[in-house]
């Protein structure tokens, strides 16, 4: 079983119990509200009140109601779904509770950029970047946005995943010295979601393929190996709990003839150019370049 770090869905459950206290509160200020008026109401010549004053308490009176159960149903709305999408990310949390022990994960991460719902920690995958969605509906894609019921979501799923994943590339690398690639995932519990090419870079499925792409097989490249081995300071960072102990940065050695496509998930390999772009230097090319033309240069270390 894998190893786990907060609680799933916490966050969002936390946040449902907040807006239900406050629509107690504001369901409390709207009952004085209108007591207070309905006093001064019926005794208008011991508070001063003239005509055109108790003609606006009378309206204010009549109106209030009105005010206070629209804004009852658009916080009871909010509750909702703040109680569905803590139930979605409860039930993504089960799912990797039950990985094996190559699995780290952390739930309700907090980073600069708002929540991450779950990280994984893979000894052979690297890093997977995880958002939990609720929706119900279908999901489709285009090569720059998610949509749902063929619209634009209320936010933007995809900007949202690349600033929490590269927030996450950026504090993993301070503690290894190299950059990671991590993969970014939007996970839909309910809705059914139609097969399509990543979103830049940031895959989008049902909950049934999750595990199908957290345990995959793939190349255990040197990256990948240092991440694991420093798994536990790299959690640390993470939760800014850092220990006081001094740690050396580890070097790697260059990169391994085969890595995993950050796009399609297919094996890479290593390759020689001999023209264009890459005449001369070593790159990495995807073994399914037909269909996915990704291509990343390997750069000599320096340091």
């Amino acid at each position: 079983m894998s190893k786990s770090t907060h609680t799933a869905g916490a966050s969002t459950r936390q946040m449902a119990e907040d807006r239900r206290r406050s629509l107690i509160r504001w369901g409390i200020f709207g009952l004085a509200a209108a007591v207070i008026l309905s006093i001064i109401l019926m005794n208008p010549d011991t508070f001063g009140l003239g005509g055109v004053g108790f003609l606006v308490l009378l309206i204010l009176l009549r109106i209030l109601p009105d005010i206070l159960k629209g804004y009852a149903r658009k916080k009871k709305k909010e509750i909702r779904r703040a109680e569905r999408g803590a139930a979605a990310e409860e039930k993504i949390g089960e799912m990797l509770e039950n990985l094996s022990e190559d699995y780290e994960v952390l739930h309700d991460l907090d980073s600069n950029y708002g929540n991450i719902d779950h990280l994984v920690i893979s000894r052979y995958g690297g890093i997977f970047m995880l958002e939990t969605k609720s929706h119900r509906g279908t999901v489709t894609t285009t090569e720059s946005e998610i949509l749902l019921n063929g619209h634009p979501t209320e936010k933007d799923f995809v900007a949202q995943s690349l600033r929490n994943s590269y927030w996450v590339r950026e504090q993993v690398e301070q503690v290894i010295g190299k950059q990671p690639w991590v993969t970014a995932v939007v996970v839909f519990t309910h809705a059914f979601v139609k097969a399509g090419k990543p979103v830049k870079g940031v895959r989008v499925i049902n909950k049934k393929y999750l595990l199908d792409i957290l345990q995959k097989p793939a190349a255990s490249g040197p990256i990948n190996a240092l991440i694991w081995e420093k798994r536990e300071r790299i959690i640390q960072h993470l939760l800014g709990e850092e220990s006081d102990e001094p740690e050396s940065i580890t070097s790697i050695p260059a990169p391994e003839p085969s890595m995993v496509c950050p796009k399609c998930g297919s094996r890479m390999v290593q390759r020689k150019g001999v023209k264009g772009p890459f005449a001369g230097k070593m790159f990495m090319v995807c073994t399914k370049f037909a269909e996915c033309q990704t291509t990343i240069e390997i750069k000599a270390d320096t340091d």
